[in-house]
């Protein structure tokens, strides 16, 4: 049961991330470049139709990598000012 009235809750059966290095540098273990697949099994519960479902996983995934491409500048950035003291 949901812990807030109103709302439903999905079950994610399986999900994740494939990483795969594209040039000589990331498969190196450095910086380069890499193809990123995101898979996702689940299911909305309750009475959620299913075209509000996709848009909400599409919407999600979509947000995702621009939210990871910036923490991964941020973490960038600290290791590099980590690196100056």
């Amino acid at each position: 049961e949901p812990s807030t009235p109103g709302l439903v809750r999905a079950i994610d059966y399986l999900s994740g991330y494939i990483h795969e290095p594209m040039d000589e540098a990331a498969k190196a273990g450095g910086r380069g470049r890499c193809r990123c697949w995101y898979f996702l099994s689940s299911e909305a519960g309750g009475g959620v139709p299913r075209w509000a479902a996709e848009r909400g996983v599409s919407s999600a995934i979509s947000n995702f990598f621009p939210a990871a491409f910036k923490e991964l500048q941020r973490m960038r950035a600290a290791a590099s000012l980590d690196s100056c003291q």
